[in-house]
This record gives C-alpha cells, sequence and structure tokens, in this order.
C-alpha cells in the first residue's frame, strides 16, 4: 500500500496528464455527436375487466405497457407513424425518409426510448431529433398512433383503453449528448487507468 502511495506521488504529473487526456477525448467525442433534443410523453394503459383485483388489473397494465413498448418498434407500427409525419415541410426530407428499410429501423430504436413504470400501468416515452421542431411532430404522431391503434396490437380490445396522460413536452435545449454525463466517464477512465497502471508497477 505504501509502495503504491509512494509511485503515486512520483508520477502524480503523469496522472493528472493521463486523465485530462481521458476528459479532453470525451469532450471531442461529444462535440463529434450532433445534438438531439428531446420530446417526452406518457401513456396509460387501463385493463378493464370487471372480475380483475386492484393488483392483478395492475400487474396485466404493466405486462400490456411492456408489450406495448417492444411493439413500438415493428415495421408495421412505425410504418403508421411515418404515413403521419412524412407530409410535414419539416420532415418531408429527413433521413428516415432517405434510407433502406433497415437502416431506418435502426435509426428509428435510437431515436425512440420506453421505459416502463411498474404497477401503474405506465409507460414513458422519448422522441429525440436533431431538430426540436421534428421531434415534437413525431412524438405527437407516435401518441396518436398509439391511442387511435395500440388496442390493436394488444388484442385487448373493449377490455383496455390507452390515454396520453402528459402529451409531448419538448427540451428548450439539446438532451442529446449528455455533456456532463461524458465528461465524467472520461474523468473516471483517465484517473482509472492511471491509477490502475501505478498499482500493477507497484505489484
Amino acid at each position: 500500500m505504501n509502495r503504491t502511495l509512494s509511485l503515486a506521488r512520483q508520477h502524480s504529473l503523469s496522472i493528472i496528464l493521463v486523465t485530462l487526456i481521458g476528459v479532453v477525448a470525451s469532450i471531442g467525442f461529444t462535440l463529434l455527436q450532433t445534438p438531439q433534443y428531446r420530446s417526452s410523453l406518457t401513456l396509460l394503459v387501463l385493463e378493464q375487466q370487471n372480475n380483475l383485483d386492484g393488483y392483478t388489473a395492475a400487474k396485466a397494465a404493466e405486462r400490456l405497457s411492456a408489450s406495448l413498448g417492444q411493439l413500438m418498434y415493428t415495421t408495421t407500427f412505425t410504418d403508421q407513424v411515418y404515413q403521419r409525419i412524412k407530409s410535414s415541410d419539416l420532415l418531408a426530407n429527413d433521413l428516415l425518409f432517405t434510407i433502406t428499410d433497415i437502416k431506418r429501423q435502426k435509426l428509428w430504436k435510437r431515436s425512440v426510448e420506453t421505459r416502463i413504470q411498474p404497477d401503474v400501468g405506465m409507460l414513458h416515452i422519448s422522441v429525440y431529433h436533431s431538430n426540436r421542431a421534428a421531434s415534437t411532430i413525431m412524438a405527437n404522431a407516435l401518441a396518436t398512433v398509439l391511442v387511435e391503434q395500440g388496442t390493436n396490437y394488444l388484442g385487448g380490445g373493449q377490455d383496455v383503453q390507452l390515454k396520453v396522460v402528459n402529451y409531448p413536452l419538448t427540451t428548450e435545449r439539446p438532451a442529446r449528448p449528455d455533456v456532463v454525463l461524458n465528461v465524467l466517464a472520461g474523468l473516471i477512465l483517465g484517473l482509472g487507468a492511471s491509477l490502475g497502471y501505478i498499482a500493477l508497477a507497484a505489484m
């Protein structure tokens, strides 16, 4: 332990330099990424079968929310969203409409994130785009398709109801990339690498 501390003191400048390199590298990585705005909405899934108790109904709604979150990435669902947004002048020449279907699905998965809130049947959805207005348009189209067609994918018919409880709200500033998180990661990696090397040298 004493040898490790002694080496750390002797190579303090090297530790600082490697840590700074990690921070600078993370900043460079951040600057290379395209800034994206986030438009978020919340969907409530209600299971309306009268023969279910509260706990069972909540668990059923949670399961349906999870299914819906996965179905949002299918081509049949995304095609319906594309049909609604392609008429927008802002998105008419968007990358989503100028690439192959396979690449488009990959881009969609990177652009849309879902998170389930346990026990309450809430599905939180975030849509990312480099244009703030475009992210709002996409989120609104997605919400419309979910409410109008979502039950068709779940197979619940009249027993399942979908409601948008938080309409799309878009960030004033880009939400991606996360500058603070990236810099912190660079700091930790740089410091960890330098200290790890010194620890190995002390063995």
